[in-house]
């Protein structure tokens, strides 16, 4: 190395055609190129692998640091999670301590409160299962003995043969023929009116994140 920088010096005192810039340029480098050549001889091994070790324990370190907010993000978000759950449940906002206590009271209330969370829950969900089946008894039940009487009207034939007494008896029966048949008919919008409304609380039900205790009350019940 020590040569080939003598070399060039050597040909640019030689040579005639380069100007004062390029000789000052090329001075300039060969000083550069002996320099770094000067630092490169007095480095020893033990020093290249000192100054190795403190890069890649900075490195670890900034390694360190990328972990702990990564774990520290990972905390954040499952807190939001709990929080917007007891939002969408109905429970009061509970403030996340930043700083664990040491103390076993606050590792028990965690526990607690998701326990109750789960209790409130499953309790919501038989109470609707229990009204379900109410309302499915009330809509799918059997018919009824009027409503399985038929009262089948007189021909002609009968009516010219019955005396004039039996008239008033087959008028009333005609009167409560029609009347059952309205109440049939009553009843059975009143079946539907229910199974519409079963169909919209399934329908709540099944949409995403759905609040159990906003589930609306059919009114009149």
């Amino acid at each position: 190395m020590v040569d080939a920088v003598a070399a060039i010096r050597r040909v640019s005192k030689v040579s005639k055609g380069l100007s004062g810039c390029s000789q000052k340029a090329l001075k300039e480098a060969t000083a550069s190129i002996m320099e770094s050549a000067q630092v490169l001889l007095t480095r020893s091994t033990t020093e290249e692998t000192a100054l190795l070790r403190a890069q890649n324990k900075k490195l670890a370190a900034q390694l360190a640091e990328l972990r702990k907010e990564h774990e520290d993000f990972k905390e954040e978000m499952a807190n939001f999670r709990r929080e917007q759950l007891k939002r969408e449940v109905g429970l009061p906002h509970i403030t996340p301590q930043l700083q664990p206590q040491a103390t076993s009271e606050t590792s028990k209330q965690q526990p607690s409160q998701e326990m109750e969370l789960t209790r409130l829950i499953r309790q919501e969900m038989a109470s609707f299962n229990a009204r379900f089946s109410v309302l499915e008894g009330k809509i799918l039940h059997p018919p009824l003995a009027a409503d399985q009487r038929s009262t089948q009207a007189p021909t002609y034939a009968a009516q010219v043969a019955a005396p004039r007494a039996a008239q008033p008896a087959q008028a009333a029966a005609a009167t409560q023929n029609k009347s059952t048949t309205a109440a049939s008919g009553k009843r059975t919008q009143q079946q539907q009116k229910r199974l519409n409304w079963l169909k919209k609380q399934l329908s709540l039900l099944s949409q995403p994140y759905a609040n159990p205790l906003s589930y609306p009350r059919r009114s009149g019940r």
